[in-house]
């Protein structure tokens, strides 16, 4: 079976949906190839959730799709941080950040895996030539088009491939990109958590010498925990009955939203941080983790992973509209100087805190608290980084801005 296509995207999940709906509705054919088999409707909670920023939410808001998942989602309201130890209690935090401080504006808003990717991929519809349970084998360039072969014996003719499979990306090993990067020796475990009192929309973060702790308000009395531990002791943690994991949990978590209990699955991931050192090869784009992942304690990797999307698809779009060949290396290189800046600044900023922060050295400690009583105390500096958070500086994509291309 051989058909062509304008795009042709290897990798599911929510940027890979994202992205195929954006190009899609711009009359753009799209064939989106998946290793999994999926299937429509919302699953069973997992425990896996999303904080979505403000510019994220203007993408969903574009493409329609904003008012669906709204429903399924909660507001934070107000961000807090802190060292956690005796001097510093929940109610007495470092730094915080609150929506009023925004002129109404949103911080972001929480929604479970399981609610984000149902919508993206019922919104597909017919209009993208779904193929899932599939591998891409093997790439060859024909002149302006790239043959695509699949492990089905299907074989698509493109005028760009792009890359939406993850931060260990077979298609851009099979283009020859390298990736740069480093271990953390930390483990994040993910999961929810019932309590039994409000959480009122206030995320908290806490730092720990093993590193950050995050609280995320779920809808009703629900809360998504970001729990980073090292390696070896995160691997103990997660091999403990039930029981004794909630004890641990309990430990770091607090009591002040009264008794707590563990929802969903419980999840972990070794963390690292990853870039390619091009998001971009002869007719391929990197989108999501194919082009980077970052360390998740400011939450902020789907992020830019549909800051990826949106200004890929702003390229490619006008692009196609100008009868500009999509896939050449003019209309790419627009979308990696358009990326390069914000995607290097983000990746750096986590880096760092997270290094400054997971430490038991004195001197930093006391250097970390003098410079977050100073941000709190600096209120266009903290305008600033929640603006930064959002992803509204810059120069922003139609779509982050919330215009449909």
């Amino acid at each position: 079976m051989q058909f062509s296509s304008n795009v042709i995207i290897i990798g599911g999940g929510i940027t890979g949906y994202l992205l195929a709906l954006i190009l899609s509705r711009a009359n753009i054919s799209v064939t989106l190839v998946e290793e999994k088999i999926k299937e429509s409707g919302v699953k069973d909670f997992d425990g896996r959730a999303y904080a979505l920023s403000f510019s994220s939410i203007n993408v969903l808001k574009a493409t329609d799709l904003w008012d669906q998942i709204k429903e399924h989602s909660q507001e934070i309201r107000k961000m807090k941080i802190f060292k956690d130890n005796e001097n510093y209690p929940i109610n007495s935090p470092l730094l915080e950040f609150d929506k009023s401080d925004l002129n109404g504006e949103n911080i972001a808003f929480m929604v479970e895996d399981r609610f984000l990717t149902a919508v993206l991929y019922d919104a597909l519809g017919d209009d993208v030539e779904m193929i899932n349970n599939s591998n891409a084998v093997s790439f060859e360039e024909n002149g302006n088009k790239i043959i695509v072969d699949l492990d089905k014996g299907i074989r698509v003719s493109a005028d760009l491939v792009v890359a939406a499979d993850g931060k260990n990306s077979k298609t851009a090993k099979h283009f020859g990109l390298s990736r740069l990067g480093w271990k953390y020796n930390q483990t994040s475990l993910v999961c929810a958590v019932s309590h039994e009192y409000p959480h009122e929309g206030i995320a908290y973060q806490k730092f720990y010498p093993s590193g950050p702790f995050a609280i995320l308000p779920l809808k009703g009395n629900k809360s998504s925990l970001v729990w980073t531990e090292s390696s070896n002791d995160a691997k103990a943690i997660n091999n403990l009955p039930d029981k004794d994991y909630l004890k641990s949990l309990e430990k770091k978590f607090g009591d002040f939203l009264g008794d707590i209990s563990v929802i969903g699955n419980k999840n972990s991931f070794e963390l690292d941080l990853g870039f390619a050192e091009s998001i971009i090869g002869s007719r391929l784009a990197l989108v999501g983790d194919s082009a980077q992942n970052i360390h998740p304690l400011a939450g902020q990797g789907l992020n830019l992973g549909i800051r990826d999307i949106a200004s890929l698809a702003d390229v490619v779009i006008d692009g196609f509209r100008l009868g500009e060949d999509i896939g050449s290396v003019q209309v790419l290189t627009r979308y990696e100087k358009w990326r390069r800046f914000d995607s290097t600044l983000l990746s750096a900023s986590t880096d760092i805190i997270n290094r400054l922060f997971s430490t038991e050295n004195k001197f930093n400690e006391i250097t970390n608290v003098i410079g977050m009583r100073a941000v709190e105390h600096t209120p266009l500096i903290k305008k600033i980084l929640m603006y930064e958070a959002m992803g509204m500086i810059g120069d922003l994509p139609r779509l982050l801005r919330g215009v449909a291309p």
